[in-house]
């Protein structure tokens, strides 16, 4: 695949809204969908896919280690009713 491929920001916002609308379906209609919305080759959409999610499963796995910490630390409650009630 193309790792050289540069992405401009426009390039870039149009293939986040763009799943953002289609979602994570790898399916045929969705490469075809971002080839045609981004400007780029099939190629080029599936590997900045695969980099996309790379990104997301560090940043789950990130939160799910902060949740997992602030539930050890008895986390932090900023509800107005929670304090009213003490």
């Amino acid at each position: 695949m193309n790792s050289k491929s540069v992405w401009t920001w426009e390039e870039q916002m149009k293939f986040l809204k763009a799943l953002a609308i289609c979602g994570f379906d790898e399916t045929l209609d969705v490469w075809c969908y971002l080839v045609n919305v981004t400007g780029k080759n099939e190629e080029e959409v599936k590997f900045h896919f695969e980099k996309i999610m790379v990104e997301i499963k560090k940043i789950e796995a990130s939160l799910i280690h902060l949740l997992k910490n602030e539930e050890v630390s008895g986390g932090h409650n900023n509800n107005r009713d929670d304090d009213e009630q003490r």
